[in-house]
Order: structure tokens, then C-alpha cells, then sequence
């Protein structure tokens, strides 16, 4: 392939295309690492879940199954690709948010002080959540008032109450 950048019309143009290869293709033992063919199986990715639920660390699943499938060699995917699909497991999770949510609206009917906020990003995807209850509050209220009490005199204190 030749390609030149033409000035006057201030693009690039192809000027010669060879439809043959002129390099040598991947050898097949190689070809199972290229972005398009490495894919984790359901059956791996459910397997390595649930060693992550046993608190097995990462590497030591990916060496695991590696040496299941009878080396590195032989195996589609790299460890990168393991902890990238690891991540969208974990984010995949809605029923563990819609749970928490739940499970804070159940709060909120036994103590109506209690306060919760949360943030999505532009995904719908659980970003922050913030929550203290009527305890806190008043944990906080006294705390407050034993610092002012605690606190030494000084020539002006400027106070901001919640």
C-alpha cells in the first residue's frame, strides 16, 4: 500500500493497494490471543466468581485455570482480560444496590430520622451513596456540644449549625 498526503487538497490518498499478503499470517497456536478471539467462557468466568467468593487470589485462579486447560499456551485469554471481566462482573450486580435500597426505605419506616442520598453516573450505575441515621444525628448533636463546652475561649467563634 502507498499512501502520500496530496497538499492541494489537503487529504491523504492511496495510490497503490495489493490485495495479497505480504507478510506471513499469525501461526493458529498464536491466533487464539488476538483481540477479536479471546473471549472468557461462562463456565470460566463462573468458576473464577466463585474462587473470588472463597477469597482466592486473582493470579492464583488465573495460573488454576490455565493449568486446566493444559498451559498458558492453550488458554484464550491473558490475566488482563480476567481482571477487566472480573470488574464488569462486579458492576453487574443490580440486585445487591436494589437490596441496599431496600433495605434503607425498611429503615426509614422504623426511624424516621434516618437519611440516606444516592448518586448515579450517566450509566444508571450506583456512584455514591451517603446514609446516617436518627442515632448518628444525635451522636453528632452532643459531640458538637461538647466541643463548644471543651473548646477554650477565643475572641470570635463563628458556629454553623445543621
Amino acid at each position: 500500500m502507498d499512501v502520500k498526503f496530496v497538499l492541494k487538497t489537503r487529504r491523504w490518498h492511496i495510490f497503490y493497494f495489493s490485495y495479497e499478503h505480504n507478510h506471513d499470517l499469525l501461526d493458529t497456536q498464536f491466533s487464539a490471543m488476538l483481540p477479536a478471539h479471546r473471549k472468557i467462557s461462562k463456565a470460566d468466568i463462573m468458576r473464577m466468581m466463585n474462587m473470588l467468593k472463597s477469597r482466592i487470589d486473582t493470579s492464583q485462579i488465573f495460573g488454576l485455570l490455565a493449568s486446566q486447560a493444559g498451559g498458558y499456551e492453550f488458554f484464550g485469554y491473558g490475566p488482563r482480560d480476567m481482571y477487566n471481566d472480573i470488574t464488569r462482573q462486579r458492576r453487574q450486580v443490580p440486585g445487591d444496590v436494589t437490596r441496599v435500597l431496600k433495605k434503607l426505605e425498611d429503615m426509614r419506616l422504623k426511624d424516621p430520622q434516618l437519611y440516606f442520598k444516592v448518586c448515579h453516573d450517566s450509566r444508571g450505575l450506583l456512584r455514591n451513596l451517603f446514609w446516617f441515621d436518627g442515632i448518628s444525628q444525635l451522636d453528632y448533636q452532643i459531640f458538637f456540644w461538647m466541643l463548644l463546652l471543651l473548646m477554650p475561649c477565643t475572641k470570635k467563634i463563628s458556629i454553623v449549625v445543621h
